[in-house]
């Protein structure tokens, strides 16, 4: 079944499935040897299509690079790891792609965190996370939301300003570990960070080092071993799961958006992550990070608005992996023989299980408990660790490098053109 499938899963404990047993599961890393961190941890140069329609400028695309006009090294001078404006990576332009070729891609899954109800738990992921850093030589930490909740001392959800108490309550004292609090953060916005009003805007205003939210939509781009390529596409779902409606404030930041049916700014964001998919067809991992499901919690993608829509955009183009939070188990299927679905939603809370939208696609779901992942790109294979708040690997799963899709294309009616406030913010 391996053999058909192309991935290898295993969960600790001894079921079987999605083909051979991983030999036992990964220990602990507390006693693992630790390789440095990439040097551009922390630096300004990480590529970003604000203001474009598509992916940034290794993709085709004329939008500016977050180190746009530097021809050296910026903020990680002096280091020994890659810069990404550090000459030509690959072949690819000087400036547009991150330099992991040496050692690969590591980066942890973190979602539906900022929760002061669930603050020990949530120390306790945030201390496992901190271990799994140090011994893997962690690059970034990526965000599937929600950042920040009501709870506890914070009488209201989202952010209320730029500088508000939670950045430091709920996110710098929580991830404060000796390596984890030196590790970057590329973020997208979950449903409670849309339910204050104003929320969206203040938190990609939030000025650290560390904090990386650029836009609604955005894409980075990365180099692997052997020249490989890993295409991440960030993308804003709370409209296409709740409608113009919405929730709570939703619909007043949405108009503050100047998102609207009759500007059919949903059909615009879906246009984008189709066409921004077929930018990205020919690397070789593709990995999309949105809030909301697609397959992973089927009554939440029947209950949405227009999430089967973007599920379709995702079978379309078979990138490597789709990661979501929002339902809080840790959850992974097997699509097809390249793709996953994935659920990385319990850094600060949990969840009962819920059945995906096929419950005949093979994988695996850990359901109230705490925890998030650990993910490695090389230039061969796509490889996750699901780690509870005690530190144990609950599951693992791998996936090798895509074959690009042939035969479809884009649907582009609905493409924005650069700068549309449907993909950007104003």
């Amino acid at each position: 079944m391996k053999a058909a499938l192309g991935l290898g899963s295993s969960i600790c404990g001894g079921a079987l499935f999605l083909g051979a047993m991983i030999a036992g599961c990964s220990s602990s890393p507390s006693t693992a040897q630790t390789s440095d961190a990439s040097a551009d941890a922390g630096t300004t140069g990480m590529t970003d299509d604000a203001g474009t329609t598509g992916p940034d400028a290794d993709a085709g695309t004329t939008g500016p690079d977050a180190d746009a006009g530097t021809t050296g090294p910026d903020a990680d001078a002096g280091t020994t790891g890659p810069d990404a404006d550090a000459g030509t990576v690959c072949g690819d332009a000087p400036g547009t792609t991150l330099d992991y070729t040496a050692k690969g891609f590591d980066f942890l899954l973190d979602g539906d965190w900022g929760n002061q109800q669930d603050l020990t738990d949530m120390q306790k992921v945030a201390a496992a996370m901190n271990t799994w850093a140090a011994a893997q030589g962690t690059n970034f930490v990526i965000s599937l939301g929600s950042n920040f909740y009501q709870g506890g001392t914070f009488a209201y959800e989202g952010v209320q300003s730029a500088t508000d108490a939670k950045f430091t309550t709920l996110w710098k004292d929580v991830y404060a570990g000796t390596t984890l609090s030196q590790v970057p953060w590329w973020l997208v916005l979950g449903n409670h960070d849309w339910y204050a009003t104003g929320s969206p805007k203040f938190e990609m205003q939030h000025q650290d080092p560390n904090w990386n939210l650029p836009d609604y939509f955005y894409t980075k781009r990365v180099a692997l071993p052997g020249c490989k390529h890993a295409t991440f596409v960030f993308v804003e779902t709370n409209l296409l799961f709740y409608g113009y409606a919405g929730k709570q404030n939703m619909a007043t930041n949405f108009a503050s958006a100047s998102w609207s049916l009759s500007a059919k700014t949903h059909l615009k964001q879906l246009a984008w992550i189709d066409w921004t998919l077929q930018q990205a067809n020919q690397d070789e991992f593709v990995i999309v990070i949105g809030d909301h499901p697609t397959f992973t919690c089927g009554s939440d993608v029947t209950g949405s608005a227009y999430m089967g829509q973007l599920g379709a955009i995702l079978t379309k183009w078979q990138p490597t992996a789709y990661v979501n939070a929002h339902h809080s188990t840790l959850a992974y299927y097997a699509i097809s023989s390249q793709m996953l679905q994935v659920q990385v939603g319990s850094g600060g809370n949990v969840d009962a299980a819920c059945a995906p939208v096929d419950p005949s696609k093979a994988g695996q779901q850990v359901a109230n408990t705490y925890g998030f992942a650990h993910a490695k790109l090389s230039g061969t294979s796509f490889a996750l660790d699901f780690v509870t708040e005690a530190n144990s690997v609950a599951m693992q799963t791998s996936v090798g490098a895509r074959t690009p899709v042939v035969g479809v294309t884009a649907d582009t009616a609905y493409l924005p053109p650069p700068g549309d406030p449907s993909i950007h913010a104003q």
